[in-house]
């Protein structure tokens, strides 16, 4: 379970753009060194989610990303592998990404593409 004091989620809408028929109006851009830790978790209805904790540099730019693409669907990418799509409904106050809404083996995918390093130990 996650734990919510120290769970503040980046409010993402993750809407999957083949399903609304929307194209990526922008990239944003990930680097392993930009992430703290990150752990795979589920949601209060069951849901599995990946909670990525960023530095507060990166915090810092992401949030200035999100204020500056308000309304658009964003691909985010740590190096080629696509973690997220989501439409941008509110600025980011926060220093976690909250990936949600996996269909298929898209879970596998993101957190095989996450470093193994990073990973908050259960």
């Amino acid at each position: 379970m996650i734990n919510g004091s120290r769970f503040i989620a980046v409010l993402l809408a993750v809407l999957c753009i083949a399903a609304c028929n929307k194209a990526a109006g922008a990239r944003y851009d990930l680097s392993e060194s930009e992430i703290l830790v990150w752990e795979h978790a589920r949601n209060a209805s069951g849901e599995d989610v990946v909670i990525v904790t960023l530095t507060p540099s990166s915090a810092e730019r992401f949030n200035l990303f999100t204020q500056n693409h308000m309304g658009q669907v964003v691909d985010i990418y740590l190096g080629s592998t696509l973690l997220s799509s989501p439409e941008i409904h509110s600025v980011s106050a926060s220093d976690q990404l909250s990936l949600a809404g996996f269909e298929g083996k898209a879970l596998e995918r993101i957190t095989s593409g996450l470093p193994r390093t990073k990973r908050k130990a259960d």
